[in-house]
């Protein structure tokens, strides 16, 4: 089934055609959560390891990784999820502080990820060779703050 699943506080979609993956979070974010969000679109049968990542992180988010075994078990999760092949994930990060946290984040987590963060979706979008056109009115349509 297709379409946009919530894994609080993330929603996502996964688009066969053009094959991307979008995230999003606001709200608190917790390395559990995240770990909850990641094994869920992973179970999902439009995903694959080299499925194209957007995250679209709004300004609200809170972001608190949690403790090293939280962490140690996002990282596990990861590699088993994509299969420790190349993938290409952008980030777009509405403030300094979560982009260099996603940034270095994804350099221990992913090893095997190309990660860019940018500062609005547009520019992510287009480093994947996508654009927004390829998201669905829903995609764009949280609400959320920072949008």
């Amino acid at each position: 089934m297709l379409g946009i699943f919530v894994v609080m506080p993330f929603r996502f979609d996964i688009k066969p055609a053009p094959d991307l993956l979008y995230l999003e979070a606001s709200g608190k974010v917790t390395g559990r959560n995240i770990l909850r969000c990641l094994r869920t679109y992973a179970a999902k049968p439009a995903f694959h390891p080299r499925i194209d990542t957007v995250l679209d992180v709004k300004a609200d988010a809170k972001i608190e990784p949690g403790d090293d075994e939280t962490m140690d078990a996002l990282a596990e999760a990861t590699q088993e999820a994509r299969e420790r092949k190349h993938y290409r994930v952008a980030c777009a990060a509405r403030n300094p502080e979560h982009r260099t946290f996603f940034q270095t984040a994804a350099a221990m987590l992913a090893p095997t990820a190309q990660v860019r963060t940018f500062s609005g979706l547009p520019d992510a979008l287009s480093w994947l060779g996508h654009e927004q056109a390829d998201l669905s009115p829903l995609d764009l349509k949280s609400g959320a703050p920072g949008r």
